[in-house]
């Protein structure tokens, strides 16, 4: 099955909001918060859908160009805000009848490709340490545990911290650079530590030697970490 990922416009807001609801149940954002994410969009943010077609239609860029949500559905979606050099997945859910395809994965690796375009050494994320099968996808894409929050989803509903240098953004720069991109992850793993003490974060192990492949995407919805 082809799968296109295209920003995220407002067409696509109902298909989303039903993904959104299916997957988060009560912490499921509004419609609203959806329309003013949409408005920090290029400037800070970084919105788009994973589309694949419906019916046995054929994906073009002609259909693609505007609202396709018709002809060819949307299966996933994932948002991001970046302030550089660090970036932040909001948020990622996919449908839960197209789960189990990668879709996840290829939300993911987008994001980290525009991140890395725009500057940014680090992703970070969060996800709920009861979802073993999206942990399991960060950590085989280089994601690092970095910390803990405590209750963060609810009593008794932990979050895990992860953090990954961007390989494309440090590629064919300086040690230097790549030191620097560490000790943004390294100063990350700090102020949970910082937290922790505060009784609020577990911290997990994190090193400023850490490989760039250690840590990459970090999934920051406080309502979930979405998929796989």
């Amino acid at each position: 099955m082809t799968i296109a990922v295209v920003p995220m416009i407002w067409g696509h807001i109902d298909a989303v909001l039903q993904i959104e609801k299916q997957s988060f149940g009560g912490d499921a954002w509004t419609e609203g918060g959806f329309w003013t994410e949409l408005e920090g969009v290029p400037a800070l943010k970084d919105y788009v859908v994973a589309l694949g077609p419906a019916s046995g239609a054929a994906l073009t860029d002609e259909t693609l160009s505007g609202d396709a949500t018709e002809q060819f559905a949307v299966l996933g979606y994932a948002g991001m805000q970046f302030i550089p050099p660090e970036a932040e997945v909001l948020t990622i859910a996919v449908h839960p009848d197209a789960r189990r395809r990668s879709i996840g994965r290829i939300l993911v690796t987008h994001l980290e490709q525009s991140a890395a375009s725009r500057g940014c050494e680090v992703l970070h994320l969060e996800v709920e340490d009861a979802n073993a099968a999206a942990r399991g996808m960060y950590l085989a894409l280089g994601y690092q545990e970095v910390g803990r929050r405590a209750n963060y989803y609810g009593s008794g509903r932990d979050a895990v911290l992860m953090s990954k240098p961007l390989a494309a953004a440090v590629a064919g720069r300086g040690a230097g650079d790549e030191a620097a991109a560490k000790a943004v992850i390294a100063t990350a793993a700090v102020a949970a530590a910082s937290e922790a003490e505060s009784g609020s974060i577990d911290v997990a192990a994190a090193e400023a030697e850490s490989t760039p492949t250690d840590i990459d995407a970090a999934v920051t919805n406080p309502d979930e970490a979405r998929d796989e």
